[in-house]
């Protein structure tokens, strides 16, 4: 059975950014991710795993993206 969503888009312009949450946390929990980090860099945003007291590279992501994520 899938769990629901945690985040839902309110409309178009948020979407993207919901479905990305949902998969980064669905993932996060099957890799057994004790938290999750976010680097904001000049060139994008990378996002990391905290898995066993070590940092584990997830996906690097645009600006765009990554400024919905924290908004």
């Amino acid at each position: 059975m899938r769990e629901p969503d945690l985040f839902f888009n309110t409309g178009t312009h948020d979407r993207a950014a919901a479905e990305y949450l949902n998969d980064m946390f669905s993932r996060a929990a099957v890799r057994r991710a004790a938290d999750v980090h976010m680097l904001y860099e000049a060139e994008g945003t990378t996002i990391q795993y905290g898995i066993s007291g070590s940092l584990h590279w997830v996906d690097h992501i645009d600006h765009n993206l990554a400024n919905q994520l924290a908004a």
